[in-house]
């Protein structure tokens, strides 16, 4: 059904933006950015400074999210072919189904309570079979002698 609606959808779209740039037009509004500039209370030099920040500051995240990955495989750096490696885990205990299904239902409850009723619906549905490994289980991983880069690439 997706594909029967895009077409529509997206023109739908298309023309709510058309109508709402022609609007501004007609109000004087120089800028697109304009109008959600002044229901934010900021003006447009607060605006590219936020984003020169966060352009700027995109470099020095990903160096650091590098240099604590080699941290975390025992590496003093990262090479090219580490980048796509997964992190080493630590064994962690298996979840008995009827405990994990009551974390997610927690969490979800405490966050959006009307979504309670919802996961305890798709929970039941997807109850653990005994054809199928536990939702809980671990993925089978690769032997620590293959590289770190054949896990690690997909």
């Amino acid at each position: 059904m997706g594909e029967a609606v895009s077409d529509v959808t997206a023109a739908a779209l298309n023309r709510i933006s058309g109508t709402r740039l022609a609007l501004y037009r007609r109000r004087g509004v120089e800028h697109f950015h304009d109008a959600a500039l002044h229901d934010a209370g900021i003006s447009r030099r607060t605006l590219d400074a936020m984003n020169e920040a966060v352009v700027g500051g995109r470099p020095l995240a990903r160096a650091r999210g590098l240099l604590l990955k080699a941290r975390a495989m025992g590496l003093p750096a990262i090479a090219w072919y580490d980048l796509e490696a997964p992190l080493p885990l630590p064994e962690t205990e298996r979840i008995p189904w009827e405990r994990g299904r009551d974390l997610v239902r927690r969490a979800f409850a405490g966050s959006y309570p009307a979504l309670a009723a919802h996961v305890d619906e798709a929970l039941a549905s997807a109850g653990s079979r005994p054809s199928r490994a536990p939702a809980s289980a671990p993925a089978p991983t690769a032997p620590a002698a293959i590289s770190r880069a054949s896990r690690g690439c997909s």
